[in-house]
């Protein structure tokens, strides 16, 4: 749970260093990945769930005081893109990603400051998670089988021995009335 007066919110941490002024994070969502396989003219469809996709949002970042500016400097080297010495993602922490399971990023743009009305200037940075590519293809176990259909699946969980003890009443019922 993300406690609203943290003074955590108010920075992030890349790569051990902490940000200069103020840091907000918007458009952090975690997305899913879902196939879904429609009939042609026909209603419904049937999904596959694919894994976890990658997230996108943005990083801002507001500067008004002139160790704000200094600190910057060397914070932005950090994000700087990639080189052959330096790696292609970089460590980032701040609680709102840690309730998003988020702790490594990708730059994917970076902006340069711009002042506002307000005199404060503010840095816009696009970014990427990064989380290595793991097996999570899931496909559907089924509905149970009407027993019109064919043999009924054994029952494996209480509910699913619940569902059985009903249709064998419910055809117990129907054949009693006929």
């Amino acid at each position: 749970m993300i406690d609203p007066t943290a003074p955590e919110l108010n920075y992030v941490v890349v790569a051990g260093m902490r940000s200069p002024g103020r840091a907000t994070l918007t458009g952090v969502k975690v997305p899913y990945k879902y196939d879904v396989q429609e009939g042609y003219g026909r209603s419904g469809a049937t999904t596959t769930f694919r894994g976890r996709g990658i997230a996108r949002f943005t990083l801002t970042i507001d500067l008004w005081l002139p160790e704000h500016f200094l600190a910057w400097a060397a914070f932005a080297k950090a994000l700087e893109p990639p080189k052959a010495s330096k790696p292609l993602v970089v460590e980032m922490r701040h609680p709102v990603l840690a309730a998003a399971d988020i702790s490594a990023v990708a730059v994917e743009s970076f902006g340069q400051p711009e002042k506002q009305s307000n005199g404060i200037w503010r840095v816009t940075i696009g970014l990427l998670e990064y989380r290595p590519p793991r097996d999570a293809l899931v496909k559907p176990r089924g509905a149970i089988p009407s027993p019109e259909k064919g043999a009924p699946l054994t029952p494996k969980t209480e509910a699913d021995r619940a569902l059985a003890a009903v249709r064998a009443e419910l055809l117990a019922a129907r054949e009693a009335a006929r």
